[in-house]
Parts: structure tokens; sequence; C-alpha cells
């Protein structure tokens, strides 16, 4: 990473929004800020809440369950440690009820306003939804599952900027519900 290219910084998350049917799982990780040359932009790699120790994080993979742990640890993780967690995920896994539609760049950070794409998806699912830590992309975490032909590596479409998944993928959280 460049010395001069500072991080996003942690999340500004609004823990009382989060669906408490989401916190009493333990499907909880941590995630920081990476930039990532070869891309050139910002990523978001994951932590393994349980054994988190300042200045030696130890990566996590949204395909091990054992990297995964309490909302209640990923949380106090990212409340002691800012400097070096920028925020919580939530892990979907086939032994949940539940799939996150992802859409990336469909909302003006200054204004909020949400592209008509998106909003005609999000007033279709009416579930919970946020905006993302970049504030330019909405995330929705319905009740749901892919078919099982697409559920491996779930559903993307780069030119519509939407992702589904219902397991194998992590969503950050933050809280920030959008009300539409």
């Amino acid at each position: 990473m460049s010395s001069q290219m500072k991080s996003p910084g942690p999340v500004n998350l609004i823990v009382e929004n989060i669906p408490d049917e989401l916190k009493c799982l333990s499907q909880w990780v941590n995630w920081y800020w990476f930039f990532d040359e070869e891309l050139g932009k910002w990523t978001k790699p994951l932590l393994n809440p349980k054994i988190f120790k300042p200045g030696k994080p130890y990566k996590a993979s949204h395909s091990k369950p054992s990297d995964w742990g309490t909302y209640e640890k990923a949380l106090e993780n990212f409340q002691k440690f800012p400097d070096q967690i920028a925020g919580i995920g939530f892990v979907f896994s086939p032994s949940d009820p539940y799939a996150g539609v992802d859409l990336d760049d469909c909302r003006d950070a200054a204004t909020g306003e949400i592209s008509p794409f998106a909003m005609s998806i999000i007033e279709k699912l009416k579930s919970y939804t946020e905006v993302s830590p970049s504030q330019r992309g909405v995330k929705i975490i319905v009740k749901g599952s892919l078919p099982e032909y697409v559920s491996e590596g779930g559903g993307k479409d780069e030119r519509l900027k939407i992702e589904v998944y219902d397991r194998k993928r992590y969503f950050t959280i933050t809280g920030q519900v959008l009300n539409v």
C-alpha cells in the first residue's frame, strides 16, 4: 500500500438498526480496508473475530465456519480497535435462510439519490436494506435462496452491477438503513 494512501477509515456503524435475527447467529467477521494495487481500489478482507490480536490480524474465509464468530465478539473488536478494524460483516451460509443482494454504484454519496433501476429492486424486495461503506451502494438481506445451479458461485451481473449470494460470501454491515 502506498504510504501516502489513507484508508477510508472505520464505518459509521449504527448497531441498533441491525436485525436481531442476524445478531443471534455466529456468522460474523471483522474486516479492514486494503488497497489492492493490481485492482487499483480498496478491498475489504475478512478477519477472524475469535482470535484477533492487535497488530497480528488473522485473516478469515467466508467458506470456513470456524473463522466466524458471534456478533458480540465482532462488535467488541470493532469498538476496541478502530485503527485496525474498519467494520463488521455477516457471512451467508447454506445453513441459514438468508441471501444478499448487492447493488454497486447505484447511490449518489452526496445526495443519497438512488438510481431508478436499484430503487425498483429495493421496492420489490421490501426487506432489510442498508447503505454500503462506500456510501455509493446498497445491500439488501432477504429470506431466500438461489437455485442450486447458481448458489455455489452466486449470481453476478457486471453490466447491471448486481450480485446475489446465499453462501460463501459476506456483506459488510453498516446499520445505515435505507428507508424508502
